[in-house]
């Protein structure tokens, strides 16, 4: 018998509440060959409840023109003045 063929087998007799969680293994192991990733991957989800300030950020976070543009040279030139934009990228 092929492991292929002993995986398949083990499929077949998972009890259905553990379905899911070897779909993600088998997900994981396809998506993400590198051990960190896969570890990250196979993370439970955050189950703690959000808190004002979670929400606030939230919301902060949403109301963000996504998709404006910083030229590198703004950013740069902040790095390299000492300006403000350089104290928070410490």
């Amino acid at each position: 018998m092929t492991v292929r063929e002993i995986l398949h087998r083990l499929v077949d007799v998972l009890p259905d509440s553990e379905i899911p969680t070897a779909a993600r293994v088998l997900e994981a192991l396809v998506a993400h060959p590198d051990p960190v990733a896969l570890a990250t991957a196979l993370a439970p989800d955050d189950d703690e409840p959000l808190t004002e300030s979670d929400r606030v950020a939230l919301s902060e976070r949403a109301q963000t023109d996504v998709g404006a543009y910083v030229p590198l040279a703004t950013v740069m030139g902040g790095l390299a003045d000492g300006s403000e934009s350089a104290d928070r990228a410490r």
